[in-house]
């Protein structure tokens, strides 16, 4: 598949300095059509390729960054594909590779390789005390009533090819609702969200610490 024509857009967002990004090691580098973004309050300097971008946001840090990050059709609305990113994962390999996985489905992720359950990651999250038990109890609850059922699988959020069809836009604006008005934790409703609208990623090779396109540093900076 030929990719020359289009606009791809790489990017992470970084706010209140949690990050420290790392520069790509990429075999080859893309070059032209390929465009490469940190999306920040101005407190982050990306290294080459990564162009700095302030996207200004009046939400938590936390949630700033998961606006850039699941809005992408609206952060780039040029795009024909996007590769997002965490601040603690650096790119490697050929990754124009994967813009054909997304191709077919429109969306491609890393599935989790300790859990495969919606509902078992909320236990975790809430053992870890990643985000306000109550909110995420009710989500789930919300969730069970819908009918999205227990092992359907659980998505690694944290690297993710998008081809921006309008069913893409869907997607990302009805995660976005669920992470604006619920948990902060992502990866509780990108599962549900795909679910909903009869959406099945396709699965990039890897598992949740590394593979062939990227590496998770597993601490952020605090």
């Amino acid at each position: 598949m030929s990719h020359s024509s289009l606009a791809i857009y790489v990017y992470t967002a970084v706010y209140g300095g949690y990050d420290v990004i790392k520069p790509p090691e990429l075999t080859p580098r893309p070059t032209q059509y390929w465009y490469w973004y940190c999306l920040t309050d101005g407190a982050t300097s990306p290294p080459q390729p990564y162009q700095s971008r302030t996207v200004p946001c009046d939400l938590s840090p936390r949630r700033c960054a998961r606006r850039c990050k699941i809005l992408s059709h609206r952060m780039f609305p040029d795009a024909q594909f996007t590769i997002w990113h965490g601040g603690n994962v650096q790119l490697r390999g050929d990754i124009s590779a994967l813009l054909n996985l997304a191709s077919a489905t429109g969306v491609a992720v890393l599935e989790h390789s300790e859990r495969n359950c919606v509902y078992h990651e909320a236990v975790a999250c809430i053992d870890w005390r990643l985000d306000d038990t109550a909110v995420i109890k009710r989500q789930m609850a919300r969730y069970r009533d819908a009918g999205f059922p227990n092992h359907y699988g659980l998505s690694a959020a944290f690297l993710i090819v998008r081809r921006h069809t309008l069913a893409i836009q869907e997607l990302n604006d009805l995660w976005w609702h669920e992470v604006s008005t619920g948990s902060v934790r992502d990866q509780l409703s990108f599962d549900y969200c795909c679910w909903k609208l009869g959406i099945r990623p396709a699965i990039i090779p890897g598992d949740i610490f590394t593979g062939p396109y990227h590496k998770r540093f597993p601490i952020h900076k605090r």
